[in-house]
């Protein structure tokens, strides 16, 4: 029974790794045999770079499982009350709303008209090049964006915090929640926008997952089919989000000639015998989304062939560019490698894997170090959610599989306020409950 349990919990310590390894090999793939041709100049460069950078995520992973001694007892630690929790999510999707649609106000009139307009995705697709249009001559209030900043992090463990608890909450509460979740989601569709749909599905959807793999052998035979209906809803809420990009594309009229456009120099090809260029419709959707998650290793193999300048820690993200700007009137950006590539992959409209916004700091040698580094924090994460049920550790899991999610496409997690100041505080607070559990011996 005992070598049972221990080849059981060996199972679910090494399966996040082999799952996160797995799921970037099948992008790789995707890339290299997909629908969608990438010009990818120095190809034995390109994936020599993939190959060192899975390894060095791997290697990170495996030193937490083998020499990281954690106390096998609860050190769950404590989330904030659930009443101020949401109304600081309240705030703070208000707040990421009035920003994303340019509403220059905390009332959600965006969501109020796409209401009213019957739910009209396609006139939603349309105002997301006026709303892009408009970003220029925006400014938001100094004041409401340090508030944001401040509670940003409450919107994602809202999110998680739901899917984790969804057994056992209130109805009153799972209401409330869901409906202060959906705000900032609701207000991306009213403008054309799909990440944050993606974003909270798929948090939620992990963290339902996470609930079962965590408490199973705690849990009755009826929580865990509960759960499990709230993970196919979970599932359900992924397939309407895909649904969404899908029909966002269509909404804004991109065709497949549209993609191919998307490179300036011509580097893009799409090989698809069911369709035409000038074709709209669900199968040039899916290509697109096939386009919205690999194209960043097109970025990347790109970026290979330009001269690193160090960035000093804040290239990796976007966010810690503008900040960088704004305290110290430098700008960066000229010395990314997405600016350097410019001319030939959009820096504003195209994306370029995570490896290269890291790159932008270290170099891409130095991106295995920093890869080893997350895969480190990861494992030990994973750990420590196991054997304590550390809530902070728990909230962390579905921000890393997130950002594992868009590995190949950009740095989703540290690039903007929310995703980045959650990830943070939730990795202090982990290593803060930790120490009062861990193995001195």
């Amino acid at each position: 029974m005992s070598y049972k349990i221990s080849t059981r919990l060996f199972n679910r310590l090494y399966l996040p790794i082999t799952l996160v390894i797995g799921y970037l090999c099948a992008t790789v793939l995707l890339f290299e045999f997909g629908p969608i041709d990438y010009y990818t100049p120095r190809k034995s460069i390109f994936y020599s770079y993939i190959f060192y950078y899975m390894i060095s995520l791997s290697l990170g992973y495996l030193v937490a499982m083998d020499f990281v001694r954690i106390r096998k007892e609860n050190r769950t630690g404590k989330i904030i009350d659930f009443k101020v929790l949401v109304l600081f999510a309240l705030v703070g999707s208000l707040i990421e709303n009035m920003n994303v649609a340019r509403t220059g106000s905390l009332i959600p009139t965006n969501i109020i008209d796409f209401f009213g307009s019957g739910l009209d995705f396609r006139a939603a697709g349309e105002r997301y090049y006026t709303n892009k249009a408009s970003s220029e001559n925006y400014s938001t209030s100094r004041v409401l964006n340090i508030a944001a900043i401040l509670i940003a992090w409450s919107r994602l463990f809202l999110v998680v915090y739901i899917g984790y608890n969804i057994h056992k909450l209130s109805r009153n509460r799972l209401l409330i929640g869901a409906v202060v979740c959906a705000i900032y989601p609701l207000g991306a569709i009213s403008i054309g926008l799909n990440k944050p749909v993606m974003e909270t599905a798929f948090l939620f959807l992990i963290s339902v997952i996470i609930a079962i793999a965590l408490n199973r052998a705690e849990m009755s035979t009826k929580v865990i089919k509960k759960l499990r209906f709230w993970g196919w809803i979970g599932l359900i809420f992924i397939l309407l989000a895909i649904a969404a990009f899908v029909n966002a594309m269509e909404s804004r009229g991109v065709t497949i000639l549209f993609l191919e456009f998307s490179s300036p120099v011509g580097y893009i090809t799409v090989n698809c015998s069911f369709c035409t260029e000038e074709q709209t419709g669900i199968l040039t959707g899916l290509i697109w989304f096939i386009n919205y998650i690999v194209q960043g290793y097109h970025g990347f193999s790109l970026a290979l062939e330009e001269q690193f300048e160090s960035t000093f820690g804040f290239g990796n993200s976007s966010f810690l560019i503008r900040q960088f700007e704004v305290f110290f009137g430098i700008d960066l950006s000229p010395r990314t490698f997405q600016i350097k590539t410019d001319y030939l992959w959009g820096a504003e409209s195209r994306w370029h894997s995570i490896y290269t916004h890291f790159a932008n700091d270290v170099g891409f040698v130095g991106v295995g170090f920093v890869l080893f580094m997350l895969g480190w924090l990861f494992g030990f994460t994973w750990k420590v959610a196991t054997y304590q049920k550390n809530v902070y550790a728990i909230l962390l899991l579905p921000i890393y599989s997130f950002m594992f999610l868009f590995f190949p496409a950009n740095n989703q997690v540290l690039s903007f306020v929310a995703s980045l100041s959650a990830f943070i505080f939730a990795h202090f607070m982990m290593f803060r409950t930790y120490q009062n559990g861990r193995n001195r011996s």
